[in-house]
Formats: C-alpha cells, sequence, structure tokens
C-alpha cells in the first residue's frame, strides 16, 4: 500500500503525463527497434528518433522489486543520466514520500508506471518509456520535450486521456486528478452545476460529473459547431461566382 503523500503527488500528475504518453506512441509510430547507450544517455528508434534519456530504476522481475538508479552501484554513469533519479530522491527527502526514498521497493510492475509517471511530472520530462530486458525492464525519462500532435487538445484525445487514465490506474480522488491535468493543459474550466465541472478544449466541451466521492460517474462531449467553412469542398459550395 503506497503513502498518502506519494498517492496525492501521483494524483497530481497521473492525467498529464498520460497524455505525455499518447504523445510518444504518436511519435514513435512506425519506428523499428530501440537501442539505449546509457553512457551517452540516448535512445534510438530505427527509422525514428533519438531521445537524450535519463534513467530513473529497473524493475526486476524474479525479486519482484524497483531499484532507484541512483542505489544501484553495479554501474557508473553520467551526472545527466542520473539527474532525474537523483532530483526525485530529493523530492522525496523535502516532501517525506517514502517511496521516493527507499533504495529498493518490494511492488508489482504497475508501481514502476505510477513512480515513472510522477517522475515525468516532477521533473518536466517530455515522457517515460519502458524498455525490457531479460528479467526486468529499464525505466528512463526522456528529456527532450515531444512535438504534440494536431490532436492533442482535441476532445477524442483528451476523453481518451481521462477515460483510460482511471480505468487503467486506482486513482481515489478522481476530480482532482482531472482537475490538475485541465489546469496543466490551460483548459478554461467552470462548475456548472453541483458536482460538475467543463473544461473548454480546441473543439468543444467536456463535461465530467461526479458523485459525492469525488468519482467520475458520467463524462460528455459536447462538439462546438463551425463557424464558417473550413475549405476545399466547402469553399466550392459556398462561391458567389
Amino acid at each position: 500500500m503506497s503513502s498518502k503523500a506519494f498517492d496525492e503527488t501521483f494524483t497530481r500528475h497521473a492525467l498529464a503525463s498520460y497524455a505525455k504518453q499518447l504523445t510518444l506512441a504518436d511519435t514513435i509510430d512506425g519506428a523499428g527497434a530501440w537501442d539505449l547507450n546509457l553512457q551517452n544517455g540516448t535512445l534510438s528508434f530505427a527509422g525514428g528518433p533519438t531521445f537524450q534519456v535519463g534513467l530513473l530504476g529497473s524493475y526486476g522481475a524474479q525479486a519482484g522489486s524497483w531499484l532507484w538508479a541512483w542505489a544501484n552501484t553495479s554501474t557508473e554513469l553520467p551526472p545527466e543520466v542520473l539527474a532525474a533519479a537523483k532530483r526525485m530522491r530529493d523530492i522525496g527527502q523535502g516532501r517525506k514520500i517514502p517511496e521516493l526514498l527507499e533504495a529498493e521497493t518490494p511492488a508489482a510492475e504497475p508501481f514502476c508506471h505510477q513512480l515513472a509517471m510522477v517522475a515525468v511530472g516532477e521533473t518536466g520530462a517530455g515522457c517515460y518509456y519502458r524498455a525490457p530486458y531479460d528479467g526486468g525492464a529499464a525505466y528512463l525519462v526522456i528529456r527532450d520535450g515531444l512535438q504534440r500532435t494536431p490532436e492533442h487538445h482535441l476532445l477524442g484525445r483528451v476523453q481518451r486521456v481521462v477515460a483510460e487514465s482511471i480505468s487503467t490506474f486506482e486513482i481515489p480522488a478522481q476530480r482532482a486528478a482531472i482537475e490538475a491535468y485541465f489546469k496543466a493543459e490551460g483548459f478554461p474550466v467552470e462548475e456548472t452545476e453541483e458536482g460538475e465541472i467543463t473544461a473548454s478544449v480546441e473543439d468543444g466541451d467536456l463535461r465530467v460529473r461526479f458523485g459525492p466521492e469525488g468519482r467520475i460517474t458520467e463524462m460528455k462531449s459536447l462538439l462546438r459547431a463551425a463557424t464558417q467553412p473550413s475549405g476545399g469542398f466547402f469553399n466550392r459550395l459556398f462561391r458567389k461566382d
């Protein structure tokens, strides 16, 4: 069971970090195999991009535990590769979050994803990447900012971020998590009625209703009507000559 301090931190970053993971999926879509060079701090995809990365830690399947990179004495890595992991340790000390302080933590692997999502939010990383190997996986923060795709702030993508995040991870304070995501993305939000908030995104509004415990009971997309022809076929329909 995770600490209250960790749960609150994860709640604050969960959805915004998940949105970044979808951007990563868009960015490497169609690319080939990956290659990791920790001494150079690079993660490369065949036929795709190369990223500057930092090592957060690793998951050992046999031991069923997470090991922070700053606690791994078996390898010597450049300071910039360890910077994000050490930053998380400093945050753990300052806010008394035990999960960020313990060198090795028994955990199921989904918890490693949560740690990585917190790290993305706290360090301002572009996203994270799980690099599997025999017997486990390395978790990397991608230090480069990623170019957002055109649909990043469209209703379909925003609703997907909300729906997939809360179904993938246990987030008891769902309202707090969603409001933190809307704030991080800069969406105007208003409480349209008691227990309901509405966020204005690029092409419409996302209306979310919550029960007494702050969990979602309903989510509805309201597309905004176009105010003028968008070009092409419609321009030909409305030509005056």
